[in-house]
């Protein structure tokens, strides 16, 4: 085990939480304050909000969702609508990504958070066909 303090374990016996200094904190607190003074000091301007019509904007993103027809108003909820389906489907990826990684060994058998649905069976270190 090395005496460096970068180089040791985080959590081993000889690591001790001062040896890193003040920097690493100190950077992060003027990052903090640069961006801080970023979004305090911007000019947003006047904000912008939807024509309301009939219906609120929900409902008017669930009538495009299933394709009913309401009107002219319809037709102004489009840009929400795939904004909507692009974040949900990048969650979906994400979600489904995160499972397939969290993966762990248990004597020598590899132990999936969904099962055996991506591992087939396979001990550690075995490859696939």
């Amino acid at each position: 085990m090395s005496d460096d303090p970068d180089t040791r374990e985080r959590d081993g016996p000889g690591y001790d939480a001062e040896d890193r200094g003040l920097v690493p904190g100190l950077a992060s607190a003027l990052l903090f304050a640069v961006m801080a003074a970023a979004f305090l000091g911007a000019d947003l301007g006047e904000p912008a909000g939807f024509e309301l019509g009939e219906y609120g904007i929900t409902h008017e993103i669930g009538f495009a969702l299933f394709n009913l027809d309401i009107g002219s108003l319809a037709g102004s909820t489009e840009g929400f609508l795939a904004a909507f389906l692009i974040v949900a489907l990048t969650l979906d990826v994400a979600i489904d990504g995160a499972l397939y990684l969290a993966k762990r060994e248990e004597d020598g058998t590899i132990v999936s958070a969904v099962g055996s649905a991506f591992t087939a069976g396979r001990k550690a270190g075995e490859g696939g066909e």
